[in-house]
């Protein structure tokens, strides 16, 4: 909700300015093109794309106004920001699109001296990534096969701080998206 966000930001800047922004909601629901309800395209661009930037735009005002110190924003991508893959119909564009608007706005806020960086993070051991595990087709879990390393939600943490502590902009979380980084 565009105006609630708006609200709440313009509350917690008051409160304390607000420096660093972390847009990290996401869900992805995996499926068939063909056989996937409209419905879930339309939730996972407003819940992937849409909810950034109804949280960075207002929070980017307030931050550039009140000149706040070591301003940075962090969106949070995918593996999938840099590729499609079958079964990722809903989620892949929306990723896509974050790592899109993370270019466009590392050029925009340069004269601002605002940091932007985008994670570009493989997969997350949390509910939201067993319920996306239940839903995907056969194809897509054949092409995916078993994860490898650590996919714990304090790995990719640590991954994510380690780029932010490097001024990176676009942050993977293992080699394998690091080549994936690398390609686009």
């Amino acid at each position: 909700d565009q105006e609630a966000i708006a609200e709440v930001i313009e509350r917690a800047h008051h409160r304390r300015p607000i420096s660093w922004v972390f847009c990290c909601a996401g869900a992805a629901k995996p499926g068939l093109f063909l056989e996937q309800d409209l419905k879930d395209h339309q939730q996972g661009w407003q819940l992937n794309y849409q909810g950034t930037v109804n949280t960075l735009q207002p929070a980017l005002r307030l931050m550039i106004r009140d000149r706040v110190e070591d301003p940075r924003v962090i969106l949070i991508g995918s593996t999938l920001s840099c590729m499609g893959l079958v079964g990722y119909t809903q989620y892949c564009p929306t990723k896509m699109a974050i790592k899109g608007l993370a270019e466009c706005l590392r050029q925009e806020l340069l004269p601002h001296a605002v940091g932007v960086h985008c994670y570009l993070v493989g997969t997350i051991d949390t509910p939201g990534y067993k319920q996306e595990t239940d839903s995907k087709p056969a194809i897509t879990r054949q092409i995916e096969g078993a994860e490898s390393g650590d996919i714990s939600p304090q790995a990719r943490a640590k991954a994510l701080l380690a780029g932010l502590q490097a001024n990176q902009f676009l942050i993977t979380s293992d080699w394998l998206n690091d080549l994936f980084r690398v390609s686009v």
